[in-house]
């Protein structure tokens, strides 16, 4: 099974994460402390909470609390924003809001935009690979996030068949054919494009979610089973010769 649709990512950011897990665990042994009962927590006292902070820190070195000490000076800033973020306490819940802010203290760390440009050529691979498996050269979109593709099959139906062909699957079939033979006959799922404001006979496909060589493999079996339809549509006599 070749799961291009909307799932989680096979990538992620593990310093902030790691950095999340530490606070997760500091509140955790905040909460146990001067507890005999097995198994309960309680809400720990906020006086000197900052100085044993540091303290589980230096206790606790690793990429995770390194990046909590370089996050420090970017505190301010967070602190400033304050008048913004009351008018939304009513959503995200807690944990959230702690990892969100985690990600984007992270990316103002990465001043040389390391990991940003790891992830951006991870992503171009994997829009290369796809196309290869197309059999098309990749979209020249220099301000594309490449986080998921778009493909025109109705313009590789016409390329493959010409307009008649366009027009037999406008007419005949429609994209939800196309993508349950994609999951029934190939095991590859992917989502209609028409949800994210493509063209109808739009499918999209999620750059996140496999290794690069299976984007080979979701490219091509999306040209075959385009090539399915066409072979039925010339069974049927229509097309040239």
């Amino acid at each position: 099974m070749l799961d291009a649709g909307r799932a989680n990512p096979n990538f992620f950011n593990a310093t902030a994460r790691a950095a999340f897990s530490h606070l997760s665990l500091f509140a955790l042994r905040c909460s146990s402390v001067r507890n005999s009962l097995s198994h309960l927590g309680f809400r720990p006292s906020g006086i000197g909470i900052a100085e044993r902070l540091v303290r589980y820190f230096d206790e606790s070195p690793g990429p995770g609390t390194d990046f909590f000490d370089r996050a420090l000076r970017y505190a301010r800033l967070a602190m400033d924003s304050r008048d913004i973020a009351l008018a939304h306490t009513g959503g995200l819940s807690c944990p959230q809001q702690a990892i969100m802010c985690l990600f984007s203290l992270f990316s103002l760390s990465d001043e040389n935009r390391h990991y940003k440009d790891e992830v951006r050529a991870l992503l171009r691979a994997r829009v290369a690979a796809l196309h290869e498996g197309l059999g098309m050269a990749p979209p020249n979109l220099p301000h594309s996030t490449n986080y998921y593709a778009l493909i025109d099959i109705g313009a590789m139906a016409g390329s493959m068949g010409g307009e008649a062909f366009q027009q037999y699957l406008s007419e005949s079939r429609t994209l939800h054919d196309f993508l349950f033979s994609l999951a029934r006959d190939r095991l590859t799922l992917c989502l209609p494009g028409e949800g994210f404001a493509a063209p109808p006979w739009t499918l999209r496909v999620s750059l996140a979610n496999m290794e690069d060589p299976a984007y080979i493999a979701v490219g091509r079996n999306i040209r075959e089973t385009l090539e399915t339809f066409y072979r039925e549509w010339r069974s049927e006599g229509r097309g040239q010769p």
